[in-house]
């Protein structure tokens, strides 16, 4: 799952222009790591937000394993990529949830059915609806307006 915090088209079109912009001040070839380094800042509050929200999803049942809101936790990053479509995004990666990439989507609609050995055909599972959706919309006006504060930090910069 991933979740981009949508700029202004008028900010959407500056990180591209800012990025290369910052681009000619290296090498060149690469946007300097403190641009993404701060990028990466601003939507932490965020990914934090997310982290805490899938370890306090309820568990039901007899057993109350952790491991799988672990693994969502432990799989929630922040992207930051400036080349071609430019975007900073809090994200539930497939490939650290391994064989289990699809939870984190059925979990967030609320509810899904699976197999289980030694029962019926399927089991239905329940989750709390909207965990990620909700978390997303509370911390996405922060994390904007941290982030339009970083443009504009380093266009001044590049402007002196």
């Amino acid at each position: 799952m991933v979740v981009q915090v949508q700029l202004e088209p008028s900010a959407g079109r500056d990180l591209t222009t800012l990025a290369k912009r910052l681009k000619t001040l290296g090498d060149g070839r690469t946007v300097p790591a403190q641009f993404r380094k701060t990028l990466r800042t601003a939507a932490t509050p965020a990914q934090r937000a997310a982290k805490a929200a899938a370890r306090a999803l309820p568990a039901n049942g007899a057993r109350t394993s952790t491991g799988l809101r672990d693994t969502i936790a432990r799989a929630t990053t922040v992207q930051v990529k400036l080349g071609g479509d430019p975007r900073v995004a809090v994200r539930i990666s497939k490939r650290a949830m391994g064989p289990r990439a699809s939870l984190p989507r059925l979990m967030n609609r609320g509810a899904w059915k699976h197999p289980v050995y030694g029962h019926r055909p399927l089991v239905a599972q329940i989750s709390r609806p909207g965990w990620y959706d909700q978390v997303m919309r509370a911390a996405g006006p922060g994390v904007k307006r941290d982030l339009e504060r970083t443009m504009d930090t380093f266009e001044r910069r590049l402007m002196s």
